[in-house]
């Protein structure tokens, strides 16, 4: 049998030579993945930047539509919680009896949520807050924004389904509460406020592009119809997608990818380096004993071979999966 020793000796020594060859390439790459991580961060704030400055007006003018209408209503205290997410609050909305304005609500309550996170894109002294947002809140926006445009498509949303049970289309109820008509047509006027404002608003902001789609035309835009406000919702949950996807990997996301070796490093140096490091203080002149047999310190033996060789294979898997990059 090898000499327990010489095993132990040659395992700790061998095991930190791989974790500081480890240590020292993870090094290198963690200084290229903060390098391109600051790179993306600074993308995602200056789309950030531009998300507020494009739509900061646009929100708070449409907003302005519905804010006279609500009146006393527009206190309800679960409209302005914005950690109740878009579903949640229909959910809210359609519970509430006493509210009369359910749909104008509904429609507020996105506007406000979008309004209130637009709002914190603004200068800070704290690198990790300036002109940027948690990736939460830009979730806010897109799912806000996703909402809105679904409900403001006549063509599609004239019915939907609450508790299993088939209620009138949200548009048909909207129209209803804002100009007193039974039914909503996509160039239906809803918006009364600052309408050509908005028109010019989507003249300068939203492309031409967009509207060779197919699905609504440029003569169909007048500033305050279903059709003008989905086009804006729609550009705008695009916007907030794009720059959701473009903040992984920034310091917005909650981990960075190394955190992960540092526990196995750690873990390789304790089991293949310092455990190895205590049977040489004292090695027993004879391991046969009722309690401690040879095939003990052989089961022992492997036992840290096979743990150490795992954790060494997969963290060079792991540099090595970074050097594809």
């Amino acid at each position: 049998m090898v000499n327990g020793a010489w095993f132990f000796s040659t395992l700790a020594q061998s095991t930190a030579a791989i974790a500081s060859f480890i240590i020292a390439i993870s090094t290198i790459f963690y200084q290229l993945e903060r390098r391109r991580v600051n790179e993306r961060t600074d993308e995602v704030c200056d789309e950030l930047t531009k998300l507020r400055q494009r739509y900061e007006f646009i929100i708070d003018t449409i907003s302005g539509n519905f804010d006279d209408r609500l009146g006393d209503e527009i206190d309800t205290p679960y409209l302005t919680d914005t950690n109740i997410g878009p579903n949640d609050l229909r959910k809210k909305i359609d519970a509430d009896e006493k509210l009369e304005l359910s749909s104008t609500a509904l429609v507020w309550g996105l506007l406000y949520r979008i309004f209130t996170c637009l709002l914190k894109i603004e200068p800070s002294k704290e690198p990790n807050s300036h002109n940027l947002l948690s990736q939460e809140e830009i979730n806010r926006i897109r799912s806000c924004s996703i909402h809105l445009r679904e409900l403001m498509d006549v063509r599609v949303a004239r019915y939907y389904v609450n508790e299993g049970k088939i209620e009138s289309a949200f548009v048909d109820r909207l129209v209803d509460e804002l100009i007193g008509e039974s039914a909503a047509e996509p160039h239906q006027q809803i918006a009364d406020q600052n309408v050509s404002e908005i028109e010019n608003w989507v003249d300068e902001h939203i492309e031409d592009s967009y509207f060779k789609t197919g699905r609504i035309s440029r003569a169909e835009i007048d500033g305050g119809n279903f059709d003008t406000l989905m086009a804006i919702f729609e550009n705008l949950s695009r916007d907030s997608d794009y720059i959701y996807e473009l903040s992984k990997n920034t310091i917005l996301a909650e981990e960075s990818s190394f955190s992960n070796d540092r526990k196995y490093i750690l873990a390789l140096v304790i089991i293949g380096v310092f455990i190895p490091m205590v049977p040489l203080l004292a090695v027993p002149s004879s391991l046969n004993t009722p309690y401690l047999s040879e095939w003990h310190l052989l089961f022992f033996q492997i036992s840290l071979l096979i743990v150490t060789a795992v954790l060494s294979l997969l963290l060079i898997y792991r540099m090595m999966d970074r050097m594809s990059w």
